[in-house]
Protein backbone atom coordinates (compact mmCIF):
# COMPACT_ATOMS: atom_id res chain seq x y z
CA UNK A 1 0.00 0.00 0.00
CA UNK A 2 1.39 3.36 -1.53
CA UNK A 3 1.40 6.44 1.11
CA UNK A 4 -2.17 7.52 -1.12
CA UNK A 5 -4.09 4.65 -0.30
CA UNK A 6 -3.10 4.91 3.42
CA UNK A 7 -4.41 8.84 3.01
CA UNK A 8 -7.79 7.60 1.41
CA UNK A 9 -8.14 4.45 4.05
CA UNK A 10 -7.77 6.92 6.99
CA UNK A 11 -10.22 8.95 5.75
CA UNK A 12 -12.56 6.67 4.53
CA UNK A 13 -15.32 7.35 6.93
CA UNK A 14 -15.54 10.88 6.10
CA UNK A 15 -16.03 9.55 2.14
CA UNK A 16 -19.15 7.29 3.83
CA UNK A 17 -20.71 10.26 5.66
CA UNK A 18 -20.45 12.80 3.07
CA UNK A 19 -21.83 10.18 0.49
CA UNK A 20 -24.96 9.23 3.02
CA UNK A 21 -25.45 11.74 5.72
CA UNK A 22 -28.45 10.12 6.85
CA UNK A 23 -26.23 7.49 8.37
CA UNK A 24 -24.67 9.70 10.70
CA UNK A 25 -28.15 10.80 11.73
CA UNK A 26 -29.54 7.24 12.22
CA UNK A 27 -26.10 6.71 14.30
CA UNK A 28 -26.20 9.71 16.68
CA UNK A 29 -30.09 9.31 17.54
CA UNK A 30 -29.37 5.34 18.30
CA UNK A 31 -26.16 6.91 20.81
CA UNK A 32 -28.42 9.72 22.18
CA UNK A 33 -30.96 6.68 23.37
CA UNK A 34 -28.43 4.29 24.72
CA UNK A 35 -26.25 7.20 26.19
CA UNK A 36 -28.97 8.87 28.14
CA UNK A 37 -30.34 5.18 29.33
CA UNK A 38 -26.84 4.12 29.92
CA UNK A 39 -26.69 7.28 32.21
CA UNK A 40 -29.73 7.48 33.85
CA UNK A 41 -29.42 3.97 35.17
CA UNK A 42 -25.57 4.50 36.12
CA UNK A 43 -26.59 7.11 38.09
CA UNK A 44 -30.06 5.28 39.60
CA UNK A 45 -28.07 2.30 40.22
CA UNK A 46 -24.78 4.11 41.75
CA UNK A 47 -25.06 7.65 42.10
CA UNK A 48 -25.83 7.23 45.61
CA UNK A 49 -22.69 4.92 46.29
CA UNK A 50 -20.25 7.10 43.82
CA UNK A 51 -21.80 10.26 45.87
CA UNK A 52 -20.53 8.78 49.37
CA UNK A 53 -17.25 7.73 47.87
CA UNK A 54 -16.65 11.46 46.86
CA UNK A 55 -17.54 12.94 50.40
CA UNK A 56 -15.95 10.43 52.17
CA UNK A 57 -12.29 11.51 50.01
CA UNK A 58 -12.55 14.58 51.49
CA UNK A 59 -11.88 12.94 55.12
CA UNK A 60 -8.65 12.21 55.96
CA UNK A 61 -9.69 9.29 58.42
CA UNK A 62 -12.82 7.72 55.92
CA UNK A 63 -13.67 4.36 57.03
CA UNK A 64 -11.88 1.73 54.36
CA UNK A 65 -14.82 -0.83 55.21
CA UNK A 66 -17.40 1.86 54.25
CA UNK A 67 -14.77 2.96 51.15
CA UNK A 68 -15.13 -0.64 50.24
CA UNK A 69 -18.75 -1.71 50.68
CA UNK A 70 -19.76 1.68 48.36
CA UNK A 71 -17.44 0.37 45.65
CA UNK A 72 -18.97 -3.14 45.68
CA UNK A 73 -22.52 -1.11 45.20
CA UNK A 74 -20.98 0.23 42.34
CA UNK A 75 -18.76 -2.62 40.53
CA UNK A 76 -22.30 -4.41 39.59
CA UNK A 77 -23.69 -1.33 38.03
CA UNK A 78 -20.03 -0.96 36.42
CA UNK A 79 -20.42 -4.62 35.07
CA UNK A 80 -23.76 -4.17 33.46
CA UNK A 81 -22.56 -0.84 31.23
CA UNK A 82 -19.05 -2.76 30.07
CA UNK A 83 -21.19 -5.53 28.67
CA UNK A 84 -24.20 -3.23 27.11
CA UNK A 85 -21.28 -1.13 25.60
CA UNK A 86 -19.83 -3.99 24.16
CA UNK A 87 -23.11 -4.79 22.93
CA UNK A 88 -23.34 -1.25 21.42
CA UNK A 89 -19.85 -1.22 19.99
CA UNK A 90 -20.32 -4.35 18.44
CA UNK A 91 -23.89 -3.22 16.61
CA UNK A 92 -22.20 0.19 15.09
CA UNK A 93 -18.55 -2.21 14.06
CA UNK A 94 -20.36 -4.62 12.29
CA UNK A 95 -22.71 -1.25 10.85
CA UNK A 96 -19.12 0.19 9.80
CA UNK A 97 -18.60 -3.36 7.73
CA UNK A 98 -22.09 -3.52 6.00
CA UNK A 99 -21.64 0.40 4.75
CA UNK A 100 -18.71 -0.79 3.14
CA UNK A 101 -19.04 -4.19 1.92
CA UNK A 102 -22.96 -4.42 1.28
CA UNK A 103 -23.68 -1.00 0.57
CA UNK A 104 -27.40 -1.65 -0.73
CA UNK A 105 -28.56 -2.85 2.57
CA UNK A 106 -28.63 0.82 3.83
CA UNK A 107 -31.58 0.92 5.95
CA UNK A 108 -32.11 1.90 8.99
CA UNK A 109 -28.11 3.53 8.38
CA UNK A 110 -27.14 0.11 8.16
CA UNK A 111 -27.89 -0.65 12.06
CA UNK A 112 -28.95 -4.16 12.72
CA UNK A 113 -29.16 -6.80 15.71
CA UNK A 114 -28.00 -10.16 14.21
CA UNK A 115 -26.09 -12.94 13.37
CA UNK A 116 -23.28 -9.88 12.00
CA UNK A 117 -23.54 -8.53 15.40
CA UNK A 118 -22.69 -11.38 17.88
CA UNK A 119 -20.07 -12.54 15.92
CA UNK A 120 -18.34 -9.13 16.45
CA UNK A 121 -19.57 -9.20 20.18
CA UNK A 122 -17.77 -12.44 20.55
CA UNK A 123 -14.79 -11.61 18.65
CA UNK A 124 -14.17 -8.38 20.91
CA UNK A 125 -14.30 -10.90 24.42
CA UNK A 126 -11.98 -12.98 22.09
CA UNK A 127 -10.02 -9.66 21.61
CA UNK A 128 -10.45 -8.72 25.42
CA UNK A 129 -9.19 -12.21 26.40
CA UNK A 130 -6.05 -12.46 23.94
CA UNK A 131 -4.74 -8.65 24.86
CA UNK A 132 -4.99 -9.65 28.87
CA UNK A 133 -3.10 -12.74 28.45
CA UNK A 134 -0.83 -10.81 25.68
CA UNK A 135 -0.38 -7.98 28.82
CA UNK A 136 0.61 -10.02 31.43
CA UNK A 137 3.14 -11.93 29.05
CA UNK A 138 4.63 -8.88 27.96
CA UNK A 139 4.92 -6.97 31.09
CA UNK A 140 5.88 -10.51 32.92
CA UNK A 141 9.10 -10.79 30.47
CA UNK A 142 9.63 -6.83 30.99
CA UNK A 143 9.76 -7.71 34.82
CA UNK A 144 12.44 -10.54 34.25
CA UNK A 145 14.83 -8.36 31.38
CA UNK A 146 14.31 -5.37 34.14
CA UNK A 147 15.39 -7.99 37.70
CA UNK A 148 18.43 -8.52 35.22
CA UNK A 149 19.57 -5.40 34.60
CA UNK A 150 19.12 -4.77 38.01
CA UNK A 151 21.09 -7.11 38.86
CA UNK A 152 23.68 -7.06 36.19
CA UNK A 153 24.55 -3.50 37.59
CA UNK A 154 24.23 -4.37 41.30
CA UNK A 155 28.01 -5.50 40.98
CA UNK A 156 29.50 -1.45 40.31
CA UNK A 157 26.96 -0.60 41.89
CA UNK A 158 28.27 -2.45 45.45
CA UNK A 159 32.22 -1.33 44.07
CA UNK A 160 31.58 2.67 44.34
CA UNK A 161 29.88 3.41 40.93
CA UNK A 162 26.18 4.17 42.53
CA UNK A 163 25.27 6.85 40.46
CA UNK A 164 26.62 5.44 37.51
CA UNK A 165 24.94 2.24 37.96
CA UNK A 166 21.55 4.17 38.42
CA UNK A 167 21.73 5.97 35.52
CA UNK A 168 22.42 2.96 33.73
CA UNK A 169 19.23 1.11 35.80
CA UNK A 170 17.14 4.12 34.75
CA UNK A 171 17.70 4.14 31.18
CA UNK A 172 17.61 0.00 30.96
CA UNK A 173 13.87 0.51 32.56
CA UNK A 174 12.94 2.88 30.19
CA UNK A 175 14.38 1.33 27.52
CA UNK A 176 12.43 -1.77 28.31
CA UNK A 177 9.24 0.08 28.82
CA UNK A 178 9.44 1.63 25.14
CA UNK A 179 9.91 -2.14 24.20
CA UNK A 180 7.03 -3.32 25.71
CA UNK A 181 4.97 -0.50 24.55
CA UNK A 182 6.22 -1.76 20.60
CA UNK A 183 5.15 -4.93 21.39
CA UNK A 184 1.92 -4.30 22.47
CA UNK A 185 1.45 -1.37 19.34
CA UNK A 186 2.79 -3.92 17.22
CA UNK A 187 0.15 -7.00 17.91
CA UNK A 188 -2.91 -4.07 17.87
CA UNK A 189 -1.76 -3.14 14.46
CA UNK A 190 -1.41 -7.38 13.21
CA UNK A 191 -4.92 -8.20 14.61
CA UNK A 192 -6.84 -4.69 13.64
CA UNK A 193 -8.82 -6.65 10.70
CA UNK A 194 -9.66 -9.18 12.82
CA UNK A 195 -13.41 -7.43 12.60
CA UNK A 196 -13.68 -6.84 8.86
CA UNK A 197 -12.31 -10.81 8.12
CA UNK A 198 -14.82 -11.70 10.87
CA UNK A 199 -17.71 -10.16 9.00
CA UNK A 200 -16.85 -11.13 5.96
CA UNK A 201 -15.92 -14.90 6.65
CA UNK A 202 -18.92 -15.16 8.74
CA UNK A 203 -17.24 -16.57 11.21
CA UNK A 204 -15.09 -15.35 14.31
CA UNK A 205 -11.47 -15.15 13.15
CA UNK A 206 -8.86 -13.77 15.98
CA UNK A 207 -5.67 -14.48 14.14
CA UNK A 208 -6.39 -14.37 10.37
CA UNK A 209 -5.82 -10.65 10.84
CA UNK A 210 -2.34 -11.59 11.14
CA UNK A 211 -1.99 -13.64 7.86
CA UNK A 212 -3.79 -10.57 6.11
CA UNK A 213 -1.27 -7.45 7.72
CA UNK A 214 1.82 -9.59 6.46
CA UNK A 215 3.57 -6.94 5.02
CA UNK A 216 1.23 -4.12 5.47
CA UNK A 217 2.52 -3.08 8.82
CA UNK A 218 3.60 -0.09 8.74
CA UNK A 219 0.57 1.20 5.90
CA UNK A 220 -1.36 0.27 8.97
CA UNK A 221 0.29 1.70 11.31
CA UNK A 222 0.21 4.96 9.30
CA UNK A 223 -3.66 4.60 9.10
CA UNK A 224 -4.13 4.55 12.55
CA UNK A 225 -1.95 7.31 13.15
CA UNK A 226 -3.74 9.57 10.91
CA UNK A 227 -7.14 8.10 12.33
CA UNK A 228 -5.96 8.72 15.79
CA UNK A 229 -5.24 12.74 14.89
CA UNK A 230 -8.49 12.85 13.38
CA UNK A 231 -10.22 11.50 16.11
CA UNK A 232 -7.94 14.16 18.69
CA UNK A 233 -8.80 17.24 16.06
CA UNK A 234 -12.63 16.56 16.23
CA UNK A 235 -12.68 15.73 19.71
CA UNK A 236 -10.96 19.06 20.47
CA UNK A 237 -12.81 21.62 18.47
CA UNK A 238 -16.05 19.57 19.96
CA UNK A 239 -14.87 19.65 23.72
CA UNK A 240 -14.11 23.28 23.73
CA UNK A 241 -17.15 24.22 22.07
CA UNK A 242 -18.70 22.32 25.00
CA UNK A 243 -17.38 23.55 27.86
CA UNK A 244 -17.78 27.04 26.09
CA UNK A 245 -21.76 26.72 26.43
CA UNK A 246 -21.43 24.45 29.28
CA UNK A 247 -19.37 27.83 31.45
CA UNK A 248 -21.92 30.19 29.80
CA UNK A 249 -24.99 28.16 31.27
CA UNK A 250 -23.45 27.01 34.03
CA UNK A 251 -23.70 22.89 34.11
CA UNK A 252 -21.58 20.17 34.12
CA UNK A 253 -20.86 17.27 31.72
CA UNK A 254 -22.29 13.60 32.29
CA UNK A 255 -19.52 12.64 35.12
CA UNK A 256 -19.71 16.18 36.76
CA UNK A 257 -22.97 15.17 37.57
CA UNK A 258 -22.54 11.67 39.08
CA UNK A 259 -19.22 12.98 41.34
CA UNK A 260 -21.28 15.74 42.47
CA UNK A 261 -22.24 15.10 45.87
CA UNK A 262 -25.85 14.92 46.26
CA UNK A 263 -26.42 14.26 41.90
CA UNK A 264 -27.24 11.06 42.91
CA UNK A 265 -31.04 10.79 41.80
CA UNK A 266 -31.89 11.03 37.96
CA UNK A 267 -33.71 13.90 38.68
CA UNK A 268 -30.98 15.62 38.99
CA UNK A 269 -28.92 14.12 35.93
CA UNK A 270 -31.56 15.06 33.90
CA UNK A 271 -31.61 19.05 34.82
CA UNK A 272 -31.97 21.15 31.81
CA UNK A 273 -28.21 21.91 31.42
CA UNK A 274 -26.87 18.70 32.11
CA UNK A 275 -28.73 17.28 30.28
CA UNK A 276 -28.02 19.49 27.42
CA UNK A 277 -24.06 18.66 27.91
CA UNK A 278 -24.51 15.05 27.98
CA UNK A 279 -26.54 15.18 24.59
CA UNK A 280 -23.64 17.04 23.06
CA UNK A 281 -20.95 14.25 24.36
CA UNK A 282 -23.31 11.52 23.47
CA UNK A 283 -23.88 13.36 19.64
CA UNK A 284 -19.93 14.49 19.41
CA UNK A 285 -18.88 10.49 19.73
CA UNK A 286 -21.61 9.18 17.56
CA UNK A 287 -19.85 11.68 15.24
CA UNK A 288 -16.21 9.95 15.74
CA UNK A 289 -17.50 6.54 15.23
CA UNK A 290 -17.70 6.13 11.32
CA UNK A 291 -14.59 8.40 11.33
CA UNK A 292 -12.11 5.64 13.67
CA UNK A 293 -14.13 2.13 12.58
CA UNK A 294 -14.80 2.64 8.76
CA UNK A 295 -10.86 2.85 7.59
CA UNK A 296 -9.77 -0.83 9.10
CA UNK A 297 -12.83 -1.87 6.91
CA UNK A 298 -11.34 0.11 3.90
CA UNK A 299 -7.71 -1.51 4.51
CA UNK A 300 -9.38 -5.32 4.50
CA UNK A 301 -11.00 -4.43 0.80
CA UNK A 302 -7.95 -2.84 -0.57
CA UNK A 303 -5.42 -5.61 0.40
CA UNK A 304 -8.04 -8.40 -0.27
CA UNK A 305 -9.98 -6.69 -3.27
CA UNK A 306 -12.63 -4.24 -3.10
CA UNK A 307 -16.39 -5.53 -3.70
CA UNK A 308 -18.18 -4.49 -6.59
CA UNK A 309 -20.95 -3.79 -4.02
CA UNK A 310 -19.05 -1.22 -2.58
CA UNK A 311 -19.71 1.72 -5.24
CA UNK A 312 -20.61 3.89 -2.68
CA UNK A 313 -16.36 4.91 -2.75
CA UNK A 314 -16.24 5.33 -6.86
Amino acid sequence: MSSEPILDAAFSGFRLVRRRPDILAYWIGVQLVFGLASGIFFVWSAGGAISQLVQASAHARADPNETLAEMGRIAPAYLVLMIAWAINYSVFLAAANRALSRPQESSFGYLRIGADELRQLGLLACLALVGVGLYFAVVIAAAVVIGLMTAMVGRPFAAGMGATASIVSILATFLVVLAVIAAMVFFWVRLSLASPITFASKKISVFGSWTVTRGHFWSILGVHVLVLLCVIAISIVGYVLIFALTGLLGGGSVMGTMLKPGANSVGAFLSPVRLLVSVLQITLSAMILPVSLCPMVDIYRRITGPSDLAAVFS
